[in-house]
């Protein structure tokens, strides 16, 4: 958001979000003044050299479980096992819940941290039931 609070840049991890949020919030009205939306130029967030740079791979990671935040709250454990269960060996999948209610949240331990590395580098931000799905290491207990 520039000083002036008139001018602001939003980076979307996912392109289907940035488009539904751009269709919907066109011409919005705030403080009876419409939102005037445009797409940035691609890698407005990355230097010249950031952007000619080879991809790296996913980081070394060393736990074996993942956090996932954005559950839908009808997604059930089962439904997010056989999710990654594309990316390997899954020992548990807990959807935490408060009051019997998902909280939109939970973890998924896998055998190995291989299947943590390619969980995090294929399924981060896929959508199951109609959320994308946010994904990183988990290493509390």
């Amino acid at each position: 958001m520039a000083p002036t609070r008139t001018v602001a840049i939003v980076e979307y991890a996912d392109t289907n979000q940035a488009q539904y949020a751009f269709d919907k919030l066109a011409y919005y009205r705030i403080k009876k003044l419409p939102l005037y939306l445009e797409w940035a130029p691609v890698n407005t967030f990355t230097s010249k050299q950031e952007a000619d740079a080879p991809k790296e791979e996913v980081e070394e990671i060393e736990s074996k479980s993942l956090f996932i935040k954005n559950i839908n709250f009808e997604t059930t454990e089962e439904t997010l096992k056989e999710h990654f269960e594309q990316a390997g060996s899954v020992t548990s999948v807990k959807i935490i819940q408060k009051d019997g209610f998902s909280c939109g949240y939970g973890f998924v331990e896998f055998g190995n941290d291989r299947g943590v590395r390619k969980a995090m580098s294929n399924l981060n931000n896929q959508v199951v039931d109609g959320h994308a799905l946010k994904l990183t290491p988990s290493h509390g207990k």
